[in-house]
């Protein structure tokens, strides 16, 4: 992504179809299948459920390929500078983060740092999920938190 990124400042959308022809290709040939094994060891580093037909689901098939049409998707993500986009909202905002805590302390310091430059903000609410990435699936569920923020920052009353 650090190369595409660049080339895509340069050349702009002229990036996409030669990546598409020259360097997608390569790289697509040279994808592997994903295992059982692949899908127990991710499990148990994410700390996630297996039997969680919704992990298993994401775990294999909703992962977006690096294809051509793909690929101004995936440089918007990487490009996206989360933190002066919420430094420039102004509207109520929720964010949940996975705290990493026990599962890779360099990461876990990370988002702590990260999640207090936010916290100073007084339109945003941070709920710090345990676990990792996946947090919808966590075991400590964020959900009921989101439910109330929402109830909290609602403009219809009930």
């Amino acid at each position: 992504m650090p190369l595409f990124s660049l080339l895509s400042h340069i050349f702009k959308k002229k990036v996409y179809s030669f990546a598409g022809h020259h360097i997608l290709p390569a790289i697509e040939d040279s994808e592997t299948s994903t295992t059982e094994a692949d899908f127990s060891a991710f499990c148990k580093w994410m700390r996630l459920d297996p039997s969680n037909q919704y992990v298993a689901k994401s775990f294999y098939h909703a992962l977006l390929p690096l294809k051509q049409e793909a690929l101004p998707f995936h440089l918007c993500h990487y490009q996206t500078n989360v933190k002066k986009m919420l430094a420039q909202t102004r509207l109520p905002v929720c964010l949940c983060y996975a705290s990493y805590e026990g599962i890779d302390q360099k990461r876990a310091h990370f988002e702590q740092k990260n999640s207090a430059s936010a916290a100073a903000q007084s339109n945003i609410d941070i709920i710090k999920v345990p676990g990792a990435h996946y947090v919808l699936w966590a075991k400590e569920s964020p959900l009921s938190k989101i439910a109330k923020f929402i109830k909290s920052v609602s403009f219809i009353s009930s």
